[in-house]
């Protein structure tokens, strides 16, 4: 890591950075009276993200021996600025108190922290008006160079380098036997799109697929990695799940945008999650790693194919459920554990129904209809779900959501699936 470092005869140095793996960040400078500031880096490509930029993610270190308080204010990279600044000031015209619901200032609320291995977020008191409604500033105070974790890193999601999960899985696969690791593909530039497979063996068992969403900045890997997590603690009810099924995890679908520090790209600049269709139709544009990932899922064959996302906007107040349409299916068992999940999700703590202003749910004419999770429905039987949590959330607190509503698709099976059957042969 390349730490930029800024001196000030009045307040001492601190050295910036996002020269490393998941990092977002530039132009880093010092302000008056003793702020500091950065630009988020737009996303590449020729897309609805391109020029875009909201995702930041940058490392801190205090070079004095006592703690410091410092100021920072991160500015988003906006496509089309003239038409947004056109927007919000026509709104601001009518709530001159008041920020833009939609614009930057008005979803982000909140500043995430990673300190070694230890999450939290800045505290809501320190969370300050930016400059203008593109712009979010924040107080934190920076431990000193001697500490043991002395840097510090914020952004506006739960992130994971992709090298971080390739250790983790590593290590995983190298202490658990039953634990089968391989690699689905390699990424544009060159990194393992890796599977963890678990559970019971035969291959006509019941099937589950978890993956993380390919927008590379969402949290789906620590989703999967918390759920692989729960799986391998050998609990009773971790043990009966994988005598029954076969699960699959898919922590990184766009390695190389996660690692780029990217909101929605990938390395040759495309949106990946809505080029679902390209992948399915065999387009020759379609991206490396969702063509394998949709060759995996016609060959697994999964019951249950769950996307982990994640988000940061201030007005999703909750977990999201993204929902697809059980009439999608014309198989009764699987109907049956389709809506007994529903039932269970419906239940959850912290969570909404969400897909658009009526909160209909996908199906062949309205939603999310270039998504892999409609074609696992209808191509393959099985039940789609795109889970969207929330980065404002503790993480611990987050990752027990995610696996509750993992336990609650399993006890959805178990309920209506009373025997070894496959509810969805290969």
């Amino acid at each position: 890591m390349n730490f930029l470092t800024i001196d000030s005869r009045s307040d001492g140095a601190i050295a910036l950075a996002s020269t490393f793996e998941s990092g977002n960040g530039f132009r880093f400078r010092r302000l008056a009276n003793g702020r500091y500031a950065l630009d988020i880096e737009p996303e590449p490509g020729d897309h609805l993200f391109s020029g875009s930029g909201y995702y930041f993610c940058f490392a801190v270190r205090n070079k004095d021996d006592k703690p410091r308080n410092v100021t920072f204010e991160v500015t988003a990279a906006i496509g089309n600025r003239e038409a947004a600044d056109k927007e919000i000031m026509a709104w601001l015209a009518n709530h001159p108190d008041e920020v833009h619901l939609k614009s930057y200032a008005g979803r982000t609320k909140f500043v995430i922290v990673r300190q070694g291995d230890e999450w939290s977020h800045v505290p809501q008191w320190n969370i300050l008006k930016g400059r203008d409604s593109h712009s979010i500033a924040f107080t934190c105070e920076l431990p000193p160079a001697s500490d043991a974790n002395p840097v510090l890193y914020f952004s506006n999601y739960h992130w994971c380098p992709p090298s971080e999960m390739s250790e983790y899985l590593q290590a995983m696969a190298g202490k658990h036997q039953q634990l089968d690791l391989r690699s689905l593909c390699k990424s544009i530039q060159g990194r393992d799109v890796w599977v963890a497979e678990i559970g019971n063996p035969n291959k006509h068992v019941p099937t589950v697929v978890c993956a993380a969403t390919p927008q590379p900045n969402e949290m789906g890997a620590l989703a999967c990695r918390a759920i692989l997590d729960f799986l391998l603690s050998g609990t009773q009810e971790a043990s009966g799940i994988l005598s029954r099924h076969r699960v699959c995890l898919v922590p990184h679908t766009n390695p190389d945008g996660a690692a780029l520090g990217y909101t929605a790209s990938d390395a040759a600049g495309k949106f990946v999650y809505f080029m679902g269709q390209h992948t399915i139709q065999g387009h020759h544009d379609a991206p490396v790693e969702q063509v394998a990932l949709w060759k995996y899922l016609r060959k697994r064959h999964p019951w249950l194919f769950i996307e982990w996302h994640s988000n940061h906007w201030d007005e999703r107040k909750a977990h999201a459920l993204l929902r697809y349409d059980p009439d999608l299916t014309a198989n009764a068992t699987i109907r049956r554990i389709w809506d007994a999940w529903d039932r269970r999700l419906d239940a959850m703590p912290d969570a909404v129904n969400e897909i658009d202003e009526t909160h209909a749910r996908t199906n062949l004419t309205r939603g999310y209809t270039k998504s892999l999770g409609l074609a696992v429905a209808m191509e393959l039987g099985g039940i789609p779900a795109m889970i969207k949590v929330h980065d404002k959330y503790p993480l611990c607190v987050t990752l027990e959501f995610v696996k509750a509503c993992f336990c609650a698709a399993m006890e959805s099976f178990a309920e209506y699936v009373t025997s070894d059957e496959n509810p969805i042969p290969s």
